[in-house]
């Protein structure tokens, strides 16, 4: 007759199993619940709900829209400062304006390399003046 997983019969399964979802270490989890390594790995690889590990995901992926969300919003304002630093003729405001904005740039693809299944990559950041040309060299606008 086969065995019970020791696991699945454990009077605290539910905190073992978010501890596996967690990526706590097999053995710290099987010596806290006084358990066999064996039978964490068992259980493990063989029982651990589909459920929690889907749910473990889709947390991570809410904490990654919750970062992305409040960068986009730091990009916002960077952007919002540099229009209204152009508007105060400035020129010391609107380059560390550009400054802000070129940092809020840098998060933002770095997030993006690291958060691969966040589908909406899309980033614009534009400073239109009819008056002003870049350098080709470096792209510092004068006003």
């Amino acid at each position: 007759m086969p065995r019970v997983c020791t696991i699945c019969t454990h009077a605290e399964r539910d905190a073992i199993d978010r501890a596996l979802i967690e990526a706590a270490p097999m053995r710290r989890i099987a010596a806290k619940h006084s358990l066999a390594e064996t039978s964490v790995r068992r259980h493990a690889a063989r029982h651990l709900p589909t459920t929690l590990v889907l749910a473990a995901e889709a947390g991570e992926v809410m904490r990654a829209d919750d970062l992305l969300g409040e960068a986009r919003r730091l990009h916002g304002a960077a952007l919002e400062a540099l229009e209204a630093a152009k508007a105060s003729g400035h020129l010391g405001a609107t380059l560390q304006a550009i400054d802000r904005a070129q940092r809020s740039v840098a998060l933002l693809a770095g997030l993006f390399d690291r958060l691969p299944e966040i589908h909406d990559r899309e980033l614009v950041m534009r400073w239109e003046d009819p008056e002003v040309s870049p350098c080709k060299k470096c792209g510092y606008e004068e006003p």
